[in-house]
């Protein structure tokens, strides 16, 4: 028979746990504890363009997680790695495309820099309307970015 006190350690711990990742403790934008918000289910990783700010660099990467339930649908985020110690520094979810409609990238992410903004476009298709779309992610400080979404026109075969 085990002893009362010699599992009180674990129930410390165990508590402790649930605790600590209930509670709050953490900041809303903590990245170690935001990386729980991305689903499992990673289909793509694709690393693009560099970054600098605030005497660090790096890179962006796109990571683009799917799901499946009555229609296909995937989630995007995008990741601000850094060159240095702290390696990702940021981590955001597309919201605006990722949970309004389902939609699935049908091109290889592209990396560009206009007007000195670093962009990521890529296309992406609505599995339940079939609607095609491209879209513009504007990258600005890290955690911070501008998305842009234009519906493309249906080429229309004549018979």
């Amino acid at each position: 028979m085990q002893s009362f006190w010699y599992r009180i350690p674990s129930l410390f711990l165990y508590s402790g746990i649930i605790l600590g990742a209930s509670s709050g403790l953490a900041a809303p934008g903590d990245l170690r504890h935001r990386v729980y918000e991305m689903p499992v289910e990673v289909e793509l990783v694709h690393s693009l363009g560099a970054w600098s700010w605030d005497n660090k660099q790096g890179y962006f990467r796109l990571i683009v997680t799917g799901q499946q339930s009555v229609y296909k649908r995937q989630t995007f985020w995008v990741q601000w790695i850094c060159q240095c110690n702290e390696g990702r520094i940021s981590m955001v979810g597309l919201n605006e495309l990722s949970e309004l409609q389902p939609y699935v990238i049908t091109s290889q992410p592209a990396f560009m820099i206009q007007d000195d903004i670093p962009k990521i476009s890529f296309r992406v298709k609505n599995t339940r309307t079939r609607v095609k779309r491209s879209v513009q992610v504007e990258l600005k400080m890290p955690g911070q970015y501008q998305l842009h979404s234009t519906k493309l026109r249906e080429n229309r075969k004549l018979k």
